[in-house]
Protein backbone atom coordinates (compact mmCIF):
# COMPACT_ATOMS: atom_id res chain seq x y z
CA UNK A 1 0.00 0.00 0.00
CA UNK A 2 1.40 3.39 -1.02
CA UNK A 3 1.44 6.17 1.53
CA UNK A 4 2.28 9.84 1.04
CA UNK A 5 4.69 10.66 -1.74
CA UNK A 6 7.96 12.42 -1.03
CA UNK A 7 10.34 14.21 -3.37
CA UNK A 8 13.90 15.34 -2.75
CA UNK A 9 15.04 18.14 -5.06
CA UNK A 10 18.59 19.38 -5.54
CA UNK A 11 19.32 22.62 -7.41
CA UNK A 12 22.72 23.65 -8.73
CA UNK A 13 23.84 26.13 -11.39
CA UNK A 14 23.31 23.72 -14.31
CA UNK A 15 20.34 21.49 -13.47
CA UNK A 16 17.62 20.45 -11.06
CA UNK A 17 17.42 16.79 -10.10
CA UNK A 18 14.86 15.00 -7.99
CA UNK A 19 14.00 11.61 -6.54
CA UNK A 20 10.40 10.68 -5.78
CA UNK A 21 9.43 7.94 -3.40
CA UNK A 22 6.98 6.68 -0.82
CA UNK A 23 7.13 4.88 2.52
CA UNK A 24 6.15 1.23 2.47
CA UNK A 25 6.61 -1.09 5.47
CA UNK A 26 8.81 1.58 7.11
CA UNK A 27 11.12 1.71 4.07
CA UNK A 28 11.58 4.54 1.57
CA UNK A 29 10.89 3.14 -1.89
CA UNK A 30 12.36 5.23 -4.73
CA UNK A 31 9.76 5.52 -7.50
CA UNK A 32 11.42 7.78 -10.05
CA UNK A 33 14.35 10.05 -10.80
CA UNK A 34 13.78 13.42 -12.46
CA UNK A 35 16.09 15.90 -14.17
CA UNK A 36 15.80 19.27 -15.89
CA UNK A 37 18.48 21.58 -17.29
CA UNK A 38 18.47 25.09 -15.81
CA UNK A 39 17.51 27.93 -18.14
CA UNK A 40 16.53 30.89 -15.96
CA UNK A 41 16.36 32.05 -12.37
CA UNK A 42 16.04 29.64 -9.45
CA UNK A 43 12.43 30.76 -9.03
CA UNK A 44 11.46 30.18 -12.67
CA UNK A 45 13.28 26.87 -13.01
CA UNK A 46 12.05 25.39 -9.72
CA UNK A 47 8.42 26.34 -10.46
CA UNK A 48 8.73 24.80 -13.94
CA UNK A 49 10.27 21.62 -12.47
CA UNK A 50 7.49 21.20 -9.87
CA UNK A 51 4.78 21.80 -12.47
CA UNK A 52 6.41 19.69 -15.22
CA UNK A 53 6.58 16.64 -12.94
CA UNK A 54 3.25 17.35 -11.12
CA UNK A 55 4.90 17.53 -7.68
CA UNK A 56 2.49 20.06 -6.13
CA UNK A 57 0.97 17.46 -3.75
CA UNK A 58 4.26 15.78 -2.81
CA UNK A 59 6.11 16.49 0.42
CA UNK A 60 9.17 18.35 -0.85
CA UNK A 61 12.70 18.51 0.47
CA UNK A 62 14.71 21.09 -1.45
CA UNK A 63 18.43 21.80 -1.29
CA UNK A 64 20.03 24.58 -3.25
CA UNK A 65 23.60 25.66 -3.84
CA UNK A 66 23.56 29.19 -2.45
CA UNK A 67 25.82 31.53 -0.50
CA UNK A 68 26.01 30.61 3.19
CA UNK A 69 28.24 31.54 6.06
CA UNK A 70 28.87 29.42 9.16
CA UNK A 71 30.54 30.23 12.45
CA UNK A 72 31.18 28.32 15.67
CA UNK A 73 31.55 30.44 18.79
CA UNK A 74 32.49 29.40 22.31
CA UNK A 75 29.84 30.56 24.79
CA UNK A 76 30.36 30.83 28.54
CA UNK A 77 27.19 32.67 29.55
CA UNK A 78 23.80 31.60 30.82
CA UNK A 79 21.95 29.49 28.26
CA UNK A 80 18.89 31.73 28.66
CA UNK A 81 21.00 34.64 27.31
CA UNK A 82 22.09 33.03 24.01
CA UNK A 83 19.62 34.98 21.87
CA UNK A 84 20.75 38.27 23.44
CA UNK A 85 24.41 37.32 22.98
CA UNK A 86 23.83 36.67 19.27
CA UNK A 87 21.73 39.81 18.86
CA UNK A 88 24.47 42.04 20.31
CA UNK A 89 27.37 40.26 18.54
CA UNK A 90 25.79 39.42 15.20
CA UNK A 91 27.75 42.02 13.23
CA UNK A 92 31.00 40.46 14.49
CA UNK A 93 29.82 36.87 13.88
CA UNK A 94 28.53 37.25 10.30
CA UNK A 95 30.44 39.46 7.83
CA UNK A 96 27.44 40.39 5.66
CA UNK A 97 25.13 43.39 5.90
CA UNK A 98 22.25 42.46 8.22
CA UNK A 99 19.55 43.11 5.60
CA UNK A 100 21.19 40.63 3.18
CA UNK A 101 20.74 37.42 5.17
CA UNK A 102 18.69 35.41 7.58
CA UNK A 103 20.24 33.09 10.14
CA UNK A 104 19.65 30.27 12.57
CA UNK A 105 21.72 28.75 15.34
CA UNK A 106 21.95 25.76 17.60
CA UNK A 107 23.60 25.45 21.00
CA UNK A 108 25.65 22.38 21.89
CA UNK A 109 27.86 21.14 24.72
CA UNK A 110 30.83 18.88 24.16
CA UNK A 111 31.99 16.06 26.45
CA UNK A 112 33.97 18.54 28.58
CA UNK A 113 30.81 20.63 29.15
CA UNK A 114 32.11 23.47 26.93
CA UNK A 115 29.20 25.26 25.27
CA UNK A 116 29.29 26.28 21.60
CA UNK A 117 26.94 28.27 19.41
CA UNK A 118 26.80 27.10 15.81
CA UNK A 119 25.46 29.87 13.52
CA UNK A 120 24.42 29.52 9.88
CA UNK A 121 23.49 32.48 7.67
CA UNK A 122 22.00 32.33 4.17
CA UNK A 123 21.53 35.13 1.66
CA UNK A 124 17.89 36.22 1.54
CA UNK A 125 17.93 36.57 -2.26
CA UNK A 126 18.20 32.82 -2.88
CA UNK A 127 15.70 32.00 -0.14
CA UNK A 128 13.25 34.53 -1.63
CA UNK A 129 13.69 32.92 -5.08
CA UNK A 130 12.82 29.49 -3.68
CA UNK A 131 9.82 30.94 -1.82
CA UNK A 132 8.55 32.55 -5.05
CA UNK A 133 8.69 29.23 -6.88
CA UNK A 134 6.90 27.39 -4.09
CA UNK A 135 4.17 30.04 -3.97
CA UNK A 136 3.86 30.19 -7.77
CA UNK A 137 3.05 26.50 -8.11
CA UNK A 138 1.19 26.19 -4.78
CA UNK A 139 3.41 23.40 -3.48
CA UNK A 140 3.05 22.18 0.09
CA UNK A 141 5.97 23.16 2.31
CA UNK A 142 6.10 22.80 6.08
CA UNK A 143 9.64 23.96 6.88
CA UNK A 144 12.27 25.99 5.12
CA UNK A 145 15.66 25.41 6.69
CA UNK A 146 19.23 25.72 5.62
CA UNK A 147 22.29 23.54 5.77
CA UNK A 148 23.69 22.25 8.05
CA UNK A 149 21.20 22.93 10.87
CA UNK A 150 18.97 19.94 9.88
CA UNK A 151 22.02 17.66 9.98
CA UNK A 152 23.00 19.03 13.39
CA UNK A 153 19.48 18.42 14.69
CA UNK A 154 19.36 14.89 13.27
CA UNK A 155 22.71 13.77 14.70
CA UNK A 156 22.12 15.43 18.06
CA UNK A 157 18.96 13.41 18.61
CA UNK A 158 20.21 10.21 16.98
CA UNK A 159 23.82 9.50 17.93
CA UNK A 160 25.93 12.58 18.68
CA UNK A 161 26.75 15.77 16.84
CA UNK A 162 28.74 16.06 13.64
CA UNK A 163 28.96 18.94 11.22
CA UNK A 164 31.46 20.28 8.75
CA UNK A 165 32.43 22.45 5.83
CA UNK A 166 33.06 21.07 2.35
CA UNK A 167 36.07 22.74 0.78
CA UNK A 168 37.46 22.38 -2.75
CA UNK A 169 39.56 19.29 -2.04
CA UNK A 170 38.62 18.35 1.52
CA UNK A 171 35.95 18.19 4.18
CA UNK A 172 36.49 19.74 7.61
CA UNK A 173 34.37 18.03 10.27
CA UNK A 174 33.56 18.83 13.90
CA UNK A 175 32.28 15.98 16.02
CA UNK A 176 30.96 15.99 19.56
Amino acid sequence: MKTKEYTGISINEDEIVGLTGHIEDNLLIIDDSLCMKRKGSVSQDLAMFIQQYSLQNHRLGIVCNCPTFTNIVSFNGDIDCVADFIKWNLNDLIPWTRSEYTYDFCLRKDDCENTYIYIVAIHRKTLDEINKAISRCQAIVSIIDYWPIPLAYLYTYRNGFITGIVREASIQLWCW
